[in-house]
């Protein structure tokens, strides 16, 4: 049965990635978890960018930002109504909510009972499903940024922010807009 389970996931992965490529559910400035996209193409896009602004005189200033602790406490509710409004299949809604809403844990202690809670947020981090489902939680933050950041580039969990002006002052103040 648990082999069954892991194909399902593959497959439902596999899916999920698809329709959130033709859905657009992620930023196309989201690299890592994605094909086609690994933290080399963020480096090369960063490094392009800021050669770019140096040649035109501009002084260029990143921030890199990780957020820690996503895949534990991610909210179900909200990835579920992200997917709604994206018109996500009812099938794949519904298998996806049937995996989250339905897990449950224990912490056992030598010569303790074991008593299962459920788990109302997070996905294990090795679940096939994390990494694309984070991609899709992160994706409201490019949206927030891009009119301050010249170059917003996420990977996973890794963010950098890269602003470039004339002057040192400028950039930490749009550094300071974008935190």
């Amino acid at each position: 049965m648990q082999k069954f389970s892991k194909i399902a996931e593959r497959i439902i992965n596999q899916r999920l990635i698809k329709f959130a490529n033709a859905s657009r559910l992620y930023s196309i400035r989201q690299t890592g978890s994605l094909a086609q996209r690994g933290t080399f193409d963020a480096r090369i896009s960063l490094k392009h960018w800021v050669q770019e602004a140096q040649m035109a005189g501009l002084k260029a200033t990143t921030m890199f930002l990780d957020i820690k602790g996503r895949f534990d406490n991610g909210d179900h509710g909200t990835l579920l109504r992200r997917l709604r409004l994206k018109d996500t299949s009812e099938y794949m809604t519904r298998w996806i909510s049937n995996f989250i809403a339905y897990r449950q844990c224990a912490i056992i202690f030598l010569g303790s009972l074991r008593n299962m809670k459920g788990i109302n947020t997070g996905i294990p981090q090795g679940f096939p499903l994390s990494p694309i489902r984070f991609v899709i939680d992160v994706e409201p933050l490019h949206l927030c940024l891009d009119p301050i950041s010249e170059l917003i580039i996420s990977n996973v969990d890794d963010i950098q922010v890269t602003v470039s002006s004339p002057s040192w002052r400028t950039n930490t103040q749009l550094i300071e807009e974008a935190y």
